[in-house]
């Protein structure tokens, strides 16, 4: 083919028609011009491709970070469910002698440090890619920023202060100016049991332990919330949308669980009613003075966002009656669902 073009071109120049000549000339540096433009299409869709693939895998392995993170959030809101049961014995002077002198370390759950630890491997990834990132994924950088840069700055804050609030209470307990008493007492709990359970100090760190272990697991929580909402965008843009999710991935409880505890509430001592609705992320309790929202931990736990409200639990009673307990530190009070009241005869 390219020896019939020269012989062409020849001829052409023999023949001194340069006219013809210019044309073809002109079409052969069009046909060049062509062929460079069709090889740069496919060099740079191949670069898209590429581009594409490799944003996807980063999202991929995201999903997996974001994954451990959760369970990690998990395990901060359980300690402090179970923390909070365990502070609140000991301010409202419910825990025994016995039963410290049975398990000394409840008394002591408030020296243990725990923190709230997250992975950016893969969002420092994202935003080393973000010259070059497909416009289609550029919809998550809000939500990235949201979780990575200002949910983490807080989760950052409260890890340093509830560090700060244990190396204190060991400092403070175990300093050389310390009395004797107070060295003598926490040397020896199961000893001085009785002593421990009514001490100032003893009673204040306790209180401000779950104080910041109570910001810990606000913050985690929102985390938690905002991870498994960018899992499933991560899921939409890739792809994968589903209809189902792990418990570990899911905001709500199933649906037969949902519609058995939806409904009108009354307090025990009949003063008190409110109304749980559910919504598509989270649970909606509507009171006479205010509406708050409340977050699945899992099982039947729940809590308001700041968890200043305390835990709120769903149960079953002897009766078969579907209950909430509202707990706080230094309260608690049980609602029955008011058509189960109702069947039973006692309006």
């Amino acid at each position: 083919m390219i020896k019939f073009f020269r012989n062409f071109r020849h001829r052409l120049l023999r023949e001194s028609r340069f006219t013809r000549y210019l044309v073809y000339a002109i079409g052969e540096i069009i046909l060049v011009v062509i062929g460079i433009l069709i090889a740069l299409g496919i060099n740079s869709t191949y670069q898209d491709y590429k581009e594409d693939k490799n944003i996807q895998a980063i999202l991929r392995q995201l999903q997996k970070e974001l994954v451990t993170d959760i369970k990690d959030a998990k395990r901060i809101n359980d300690l402090y469910i179970r923390n909070m049961s365990l502070a609140k014995d000991v301010l409202n002077d419910s825990l025994t002698i016995d039963e410290l002198m049975d398990d000394p370390n409840r008394g002591f759950f408030f020296t243990q440090y725990v923190s709230f630890s997250y992975k950016t491997g893969s969002y420092n990834r994202i935003m080393q890619n973000i010259e070059v990132m497909p416009e289609r994924y550029k919809v998550l950088l809000p939500f990235l920023d949201s979780i990575f840069v200002e949910t983490k700055n807080t989760i950052d804050d409260y890890n340093e202060s509830i560090k700060e609030e244990v190396m204190g209470t060991i400092t403070d307990a175990f300093r050389l100016d310390s009395t004797e008493y107070r060295t003598a007492l926490w040397k020896d709990p199961q000893k001085n049991a009785g002593d421990l359970l009514n001490d100032p100090f003893f009673k204040n760190r306790v209180f401000l332990f779950n104080l910041k272990l109570r910001n810990m697991a606000s913050v985690s929580n929102e985390y938690r919330y905002q991870a498994i909402s960018l899992y499933k965008r991560i899921d939409s843009l890739l792809g994968n949308e589903k209809t189902t999710y792990p418990t570990l991935l899911r905001t709500l409880p199933d649906e037969d669980w949902k519609s058995e505890y939806e409904g009108d509430f009354v307090s025990q001592t009949q003063r008190d009613t409110l109304t749980i609705r559910f919504l598509k992320e989270k649970v909606r309790l509507v009171s006479k003075t205010n509406t708050l929202s409340l977050y699945w931990n899992g099982d039947s736990y729940f809590y308001q966002s700041d968890l200043a409200g305390g835990v709120q639990k769903f149960f079953i009673n002897a009766k078969g009656q579907h209950c909430l307990l509202m707990e706080r530190i230094a309260s608690k009070q049980v609602f029955i669902k008011t058509s189960d009241l109702k069947a039973s005869g006692n309006n």
